[in-house]
């Protein structure tokens, strides 16, 4: 029992010294009237550390010290302020809920990966990720964990570590237009200019699942969003779910106007989320059959917590949370926004705020 306790006061005390390091980096990241704004992001000196994932050994196992958001929580959420040193333009999760925040530096480097906070602190550090990294001009694609990136390459896409090591090269025979990582992160859908087709890779093998075409539009312009079992096609105002495995197109859904935001609850029969002209259509993506129409004035961006029982949508007029399954409105919090983003365990939404230089990490307390 004593070498139990012990054990558990070390690793306490190890969380206590990880969160003083990563308020002493965020403080470090905060913009100050005598500094430029791009002295808050370090540049590499070095070579980067490999972007492998460490295991961390069983008795360092992180455990969240919060709680989920539920539905009976929803309504108690608190935001933290973490301030940023210049504009984010999208939000990942590094492992133990490490966030990492898409940056932009200057108007003469592109996007930046920027791994600068713990949030909340773990037994694990930030050497997986680099503290800055210099995103490539023809990047397509980054996961939801970057673990690696994809690159346009003319008629291939080209995958590489975080360091630039290429990992592998996906011939998809013509012009590439676009690519998306699946929420299984074990697939990448490439989409072609040349004509409507998309194609499914595997990631472990290098090798093609499947092509699926079908859709067409009069609009030479069109996004794929992968989901679980589904993609959904998205050209303007038009919508069509097909199905992975069987190739099976859904009828067309045609809005009153263009498509601002598509999302998947991250489960096997989760729903698909569609905000238009300041509506938030929720469908069930097996049967393609709409379920509810939600009130979302200004939102323009859209997540679904990890269980896929809470939705939220959010822009200008701040942020909206509801019960997928009834639409109960749950929550609603203040600020004008950009993107957000739950956590891997749910204890978190984050939010990139329009309204100044930080994001804001909602928690129920």
């Amino acid at each position: 029992m004593k070498e139990h306790y012990a054990l558990q006061e070390a690793v306490m005390k190890k969380q206590v010294v990880l969160l003083l390091f990563a308020l002493l980096v965020l403080s470090a990241c905060t913009p100050t009237p005598a500094a430029p704004m791009t002295s808050a992001i370090p540049t590499p000196t070095a070579a980067l550390p490999s972007p492998t994932p460490t295991t961390p050994a069983p008795t360092l196992a992180y455990e969240s010290p919060l709680m989920p958001i539920t539905a009976e929580n929803v309504n108690r959420l608190v935001a933290v302020e973490v301030p940023l040193p210049s504009l984010a333009q999208d939000l990942h999760w590094g492992a133990f809920n490490q966030l990492l925040a898409l940056c932009q530096p200057n108007a003469e480097n592109n996007a930046a990966l920027a791994a600068y906070a713990l949030f909340p602190p773990a037994p694990t550090t930030s050497a997986e990720y680099p503290a800055s990294l210099t995103l490539p001009p023809n990047l397509l694609a980054v996961p939801r964990h970057p673990i690696e990136l994809a690159l346009n390459n003319g008629n291939s896409v080209v995958t590489t570590s975080l360091d630039g090591a290429p990992l592998r090269t996906l011939e998809v025979g013509g012009p590439v237009y676009g690519a998306a990582y699946a929420p299984d992160q074990q697939t990448l859908v490439i989409y072609l200019a040349d004509r409507w087709e998309a194609q499914v890779w595997s990631l472990s093998t290098g090798e093609r699942l499947t092509t699926l075409t079908g859709f067409e539009t009069a609009a030479p312009v069109y996004t794929i969003f992968p989901g679980p079992n589904e993609i959904a096609w998205v050209a303007r105002s038009t919508l069509q779910l097909q199905n992975i495995q069987t190739g099976a197109l859904a009828p067309a859904a045609h809005y009153s106007d263009f498509i601002t935001a598509v999302s998947f609850a991250p489960l096997e029969d989760g729903a698909l989320g569609v905000l238009v002209a300041g509506q938030l259509h929720l469908i069930r993506p097996d049967t393609a059959t709409e379920t509810l129409v939600l009130e979302a004035p200004g939102a323009l961006a859209l997540a679904f917590s990890p269980d896929g029982q809470i939705v939220a949508a959010g822009g200008s007029q701040g942020v909206s949370l509801w019960d997928v399954n009834t639409g109960a409105l749950l929550a609603s919090l203040p600020g004008s926004l950009t993107r957000l983003s739950f956590s891997d365990d749910g204890t978190t939404l984050v939010t990139i705020q329009n309204d100044r230089l930080a994001l804001l990490l909602w928690q129920p307390r």
